[in-house]
């Protein structure tokens, strides 16, 4: 019998692998193998969730209709509830019914959003750096990826003015700030220009919040609509995964635009299931929880933070200490990122994140990431230490003095 050959298609060819995914490749290989790898490539909050919320969630699921899809009256519900949420964190105050979407998490939003408004052919502005995810949903919506370059010297905010030279404008721009990879947080001033030019082109911004509550001052981030005039050109995406450490909940909402968010809810309906019950009882009660929830998120995190920090000026490298998002944006003398992380897993058995994972703006650097406990960030980097001394100090030999950064 003839052998059935089929390839993966053009369009998940033209994503393929990142330089992180063929890393975890690697590392699962090893696990598998009994090898103990410390993860500080990755932000998968290990915090757990808060007791009381546990104890919530617990006695939700034993609901009989838990697992039911969402009727129309709890999605509503929903909707208030997000609504009064986002007045009392960011004072701006939103229309339930036609400004809050609920969605199955960020990446669900950015995907069916990219296909909810995307034509074939249409340009779609991605930062570079950034997380693949948004290059990805451009790609298998039909669009083309138009690369906006993210400089350390433009402190990783896009430059409207070369954006404005360029001969074909983005018809949707994806950003996020706080900014993965470097943690770059929102800065009001460029918000309010970002908010003028995307009105003046009539661009769409589409503004991924998910590291919106993880914060190490007084100040937490501002939200893009907080910004007047956001609403009619943004739509801003908001996760439960990073703010109350429910990952595999997979809940989040949408923000903004009515007619974008009109759009993807049509997208939604004819191209998934919808939310269970559980799933957004939980969501409204967590945002009732939310002052507790982060403030103990936060703290722990700036434990974890003091301790990476520490870990990067014992080894002598550059980095940029977040004030806003759980990474660190570590510089290289040379752009060996890719290179250097392979050895740090497959010697000292400890997975760091290659810059150019994500994008080729951040080749010659490293993210790690405050998602695990401060005794395993201690003996990661003490692993690292050990690794190759003398090339080590090498390196800290050729480095231009800097210091660390914020």
């Amino acid at each position: 019998m003839r052998k059935v050959v089929i390839g993966p298609s053009e369009r998940l060819q033209q994503v393929g692998p990142t330089e992180l995914v063929a890393l975890e490749r690697i590392r699962n290989r090893m696990v598998r193998r009994g090898v103990e790898v410390i993860d500080l490539g990755r932000f998968d909050p290990d915090l757990g969730i808060d007791p009381e919320l546990l104890e919530y969630m617990q006695h939700a699921l034993a609901h009989p209709d838990a697992l039911r899809l969402v009727k129309h009256d709890l999605a509503d519900r929903f909707r208030a509830e997000a609504a009064r949420w986002f007045a009392l964190r960011f004072g701006v105050k939103l229309r339930p019914g036609t400004s809050v979407l609920p969605t199955a998490g960020i990446k669900q939003a950015v995907y069916f959003l990219a296909s909810a408004v995307v034509n074939p052919g249409d340009p779609v502005g991605i930062a570079d750096p950034s997380y693949g995810l948004y290059r990805a949903a451009a790609v298998f919506a039909g669009g083309i990826p138009q690369k906006v370059e993210l400089k350390s010297a433009n402190d990783y905010l896009p430059n409207l003015a070369r954006l404005d030279s360029t001969k074909v404008r983005p018809r949707v721009l994806f950003l996020n700030y706080p900014h993965n990879p470097t943690s770059t947080p929102p800065d009001r001033a460029f918000f309010i220009d970002l908010v003028r030019w995307a009105r003046r082109h009539n661009v769409l911004i589409v503004h991924d919040f998910a590291y919106g509550e993880i914060y190490f001052g007084s100040e937490p981030p501002i939200s893009l609509l907080n910004i007047p005039g956001a609403r009619q050109v943004a739509v801003e995406l908001h996760s439960f995964s990073f703010t109350y450490s429910l990952a595999g909940l997979q809940l989040g909402f949408a923000v903004g635009n009515p007619d974008v968010l009109g759009a993807l809810e049509a997208a939604l309906a004819n191209l998934t299931s919808g939310i269970n019950n559980f799933r957004l009882q939980v969501g409204m009660e967590a945002m009732r929880r939310y002052d507790a929830i982060t403030r103990a998120n936060n703290e722990e995190y700036g434990r974890r933070r003091a301790v990476v920090a520490k870990g990067l000026e014992a080894l002598g490298w550059s980095f940029r200490k977040p004030v806003a998002g759980p990474f660190f944006w570590v510089h290289l003398p040379r752009r060996d990122d890719v290179r250097l992380a392979r050895r740090f897993l497959t010697r000292a058995h400890v997975l760091v994140a290659p810059g150019a994972a994500f994008g080729e703006e951040g080749e010659g650097y490293l993210r790690f990431s405050v998602a695990r406990r401060p005794e395993t960030i201690n003996a990661a980097f003490a692993r690292l230490g050990r690794l190759w001394p003398q090339r080590l100090r090498q390196m800290r030999d050729t480095w231009v003095p800097s210091g660390s950064k914020g």
